[in-house]
Parts: C-alpha cells; sequence; structure tokens
C-alpha cells in the first residue's frame, strides 16, 4: 500500500511537472504568434512604402522626360500616380479572388 502511495505521489509530481511546462510552452507559443502578427505587419507597411516609392521614381523618371512646365508635370505625375494606385487596387482585389 505504502509503495502506491509513493508510485501515486510520483505520478501526481509528474503531472504537476507536466502542466507547468505546458503553461510556460502555451505562454512561449503566444508570445511567438504576437511576434509573427508583428512582424506580418511590419513587413505589409514596408512594402506598401517601398511601392509607393516606386511609383515615385518611375513617375518622377517619367517626368523628367517629359518636356512640360512645372505645373503641367505635376498634374501629369499626379494623374500616373492616380491610375498606378487604380491599378494596385485593382491587382489586389483580382489576388483576393484568386
Amino acid at each position: 500500500m505504502q509503495e502506491q502511495l509513493k508510485k501515486t505521489e510520483d505520478l501526481i509530481g509528474k503531472i504537476r511537472r507536466l502542466a507547468d511546462k505546458h503553461e510556460k510552452l502555451q505562454q512561449t507559443f503566444l508570445e511567438a504568434q504576437e511576434e509573427i502578427a508583428s512582424l506580418k505587419k511590419l513587413i505589409a507597411d514596408n512594402t506598401q512604402n517601398m511601392q509607393k516609392l516606386e511609383r515615385d521614381a518611375n513617375a518622377i523618371r517619367l517626368g523628367q522626360f517629359i518636356d512640360l512646365s512645372d505645373q503641367e508635370k505635376k498634374e501629369v505625375r499626379q494623374k500616373i500616380n492616380d491610375y498606378l494606385k487604380e491599378l494596385d487596387r485593382i491587382i489586389e482585389k483580382i489576388s483576393g479572388e484568386g
């Protein structure tokens, strides 16, 4: 009987240790998920910024080759940017459906 009590106490101790380890692993997992979500948002933000900068650079390069007044260049760049934004929205919409 004494031996069975000792085995039972040993098992209870192991279960408690496993439960503690499980709880710590769950917390680590949650923290990792939060970090992943944060990094995904950061990547998305950086991707958007990079795309904007690429559009701006392309518009500036295109604007440099056009012999127009400064006001006309500004209007052309704005229209180009508007078209590029609309294309991005369409591509995003199509990508989301696929």
